[in-house]
């Protein structure tokens, strides 16, 4: 039987310890994450807050400007004097002068930088502006995108300058251009602080500005949706194109965090950046309260090992060495009861007690040994049959003296065989071996009764490779012939073997005479199975009958059958139109398969 290897108690208190200390580096670890998640999601969510705010007062100012523009557009009547009126009459002075006033004072209502009017056919370009400087730089740049066969101002554009970045929008009526334009910088420090910025729709930071005369894009720069600012500028990755987010990412060596948020009507995002220290300095707190935890943890640890160590390592380990000296064959062990806990002094004065126990009992055990040494002896004896093995001899004998050699070396050789299985077999033996012991045992038992013994033999395939007890079924076929046997007449011997519902089935019977009636009663008490003192009263009385009436082989078959296999069942009656008749049936197990022990059946 394969032994399964088990830990010691400190093995696995060992474990739970490590396991405790794991787990709670772990949930440190997990609520740590968590916390600074949160931390970090609060932040964002307040920084988000904000940046949508500003972001929506700048679509806003967009929607209003470019409202106004298309109501310019479509219901100005100057505009419409302008297309058609002759370039230098004053009718058109009038009209350019109405325009002109109307953009100035479109300025402080909508918090534009500058309106302008462009007429291509008259080459007129009109603007109002609260910078008269910047009147030429605006007037050749804007003029400039308005010429590029590929600009799209279907949306507001950024316009890049040497002045800086401006968003433009423009529409037209084929006649006409007209237009709006206002600083980023205006926009960004309305938004207060210098943390704001604009970026592209990939992420690159635009500058702001006198930051682009450090190697900025080239004047008259126009950035639509979609396009990049440069090479080599910083950028972070948004986390899904044209949505609102936050990322971390590096800036000039120093970890950024940007929030960020699409403007509706230019196509960029406004981008508010802070550093990452300032988020994880509000951390510190959750530092000092996990260090406080920590360090409970720990006092608690070992306050756990120390228990553990005081109340089960060292009393489990006392009895664990007491138990080595009681198997090393110590009985005088002992263990002290006293200092322990209460449980344990419970074990401990349990184990005195049962050693106790078994040293008074180990007089009576070798005893009761005395005892199974005398039947195997009385069983080895029932072996060799020197009655038999005689008769066999006289028998062979007989035979060289009547020139019949030829029998009496086979009589030998199977005798031989007979003698050896006998005296070598162990305590169990395959079906088949025994069946063979059987046969050979006919074959020499017909050359004393020649032409007087048949034996049948129905036995299943899967039944042949069975355990069970030497001499199990040649005891009752010896015992047939043995009392049945005669010159002239045949005796009839069958073995019927089968195997279900996981037990071994024997029959064996024989057309002789059959038991008496004395006999059965004798054996039926002998195959109860009722255990006790009664049961080996009758057991004792059937034997004393046994052996004076010549059948001592069946007590012992009984008796050797349920050592191995304690719920065996025997059965003893005369078979209808027949002679005697056993029944035995016992737990099917095969050779090799753990059926040396007791614990088979």
């Amino acid at each position: 039987m394969r032994t399964v290897r088990t830990k010691s108690i400190r093995f696995y208190t060992a474990f739970l310890l490590l396991f405790l200390a794991l787990l709670f580096t772990a949930l440190v670890s997990f609520n740590n994450r968590a916390a600074f998640s949160m931390l970090l999601e609060r932040v964002y969510r307040n920084t988000q807050d904000t940046v949508t705010l500003y972001q929506r007062q700048m679509d806003h100012e967009f929607s209003r400007a470019e409202t106004f523009l298309y109501t310019v557009i479509t219901n100005d009547a100057d505009l419409v004097t302008l297309r058609y009126a002759d370039g230098g009459s004053l009718q058109w002075y009038r009209a350019l002068h109405r325009l002109e006033k109307s953009f100035k004072n479109a300025l402080p209502v909508y918090g534009m930088d500058g309106f302008f009017c462009y007429l291509p056919e008259k080459d007129c370009y009109l603007s109002a502006l609260h910078d008269s400087n910047s009147f030429l730089i605006m007037r050749k740049n804007l003029l400039e995108a308005i010429a590029r066969e590929d600009a799209d101002f279907s949306s507001w554009i950024l316009l890049q300058t040497t002045e800086g970045d401006y968003f433009v929008k423009m529409i037209s009526d084929r006649y006409s251009w007209i237009g709006v334009w206002i600083g980023a910088d205006t926009l960004l420090n309305a938004a207060a602080g210098e943390q704001f910025c604009f970026s592209e729709p990939d992420g690159t930071l635009l500058p702001r500005g006198k930051e682009r005369e450090n190697g900025g894009e080239p004047e008259g720069t126009l950035l639509a949706r979609g396009e990049s600012g440069g090479a080599g500028e910083i950028r972070f990755d948004p986390a899904e194109p044209g949505q609102a987010g936050c990322t971390v990412f590096w800036m000039e060596g120093e970890k950024q965090l940007a929030v960020y948020e699409p403007l509706e009507h230019a196509g960029l995002y406004l981008v508010r950046i802070m550093p990452y220290s300032a988020v994880s300095d509000n951390g510190r707190s959750l530092v000092y309260v996990i260090l406080i935890v920590s360090v409970s943890f720990l006092l608690i640890w070992v306050l756990l090992f120390f228990f553990l160590k005081r109340g089960i390592w060292q009393p489990v380990t006392t009895l664990t060495k007491a138990l080595r000296r009681f198997r090393s064959g110590d009985t005088a062990v002992r263990v002290p009861e006293e200092r322990q806990p209460e449980e344990f002094q419970m074990m401990f004065r349990a184990f005195n007690e049962m050693v106790s126990e078994i040293r008074d009992l180990k007089i009576d055990a070798y005893e009761q040994k005395l005892g199974r040494k005398e039947l195997e002896i009385q069983y080895l004896k029932q072996q060799i049959t020197p009655h038999f093995m005689i008769n066999c001899l006289n028998t062979a004998y007989q035979l060289t003296e009547t020139d019949h050699s030829d029998l009496a070396r086979k009589m030998l050789t199977n005798l031989s065989r007979h003698l050896r299985y006998t005296l070598s077999s162990g305590q169990t033996v395959p079906l088949s071996e025994e069946l063979s012991l059987v046969e050979n045992y006919i074959e020499l038992s017909k050359i004393r009764y020649p032409n007087s013994l048949t034996l049948g033999t129905d036995c299943a395939p899967e039944c042949r490779d069975a355990a069970v007890v030497p001499l199990l079924i040649l005891n009752f076929v010896e015992n047939s012939i043995k009392h049945e046997a005669v010159l002239g007449t045949i005796l009839r011997i069958q073995v019927e073997i089968t195997c279900a519902a996981g037990q071994l089935q024997i029959q064996i019977w024989d057309s002789g005479g059959g038991y008496s009636a004395e006999a059965l009663d004798v054996l039926r008490a002998l195959s109860d199975r009722t255990r006790g003192e009664t049961d080996r009263e009758k057991s004792g009385c059937g034997t004393a009958f046994l052996e004076q009436s010549g059948h001592i082989g069946i007590s012992n078959v009984v008796l050797r059958c349920r050592q191995v296999y304690p719920d065996a069942l025997f059965s003893f009656t005369n078979r209808p139109g027949a002679g005697a008749q056993v029944g035995i049936a016992f737990p099917f197990c095969r050779k090799g398969e753990g059926c040396e022990s007791a614990d088979c059946g």
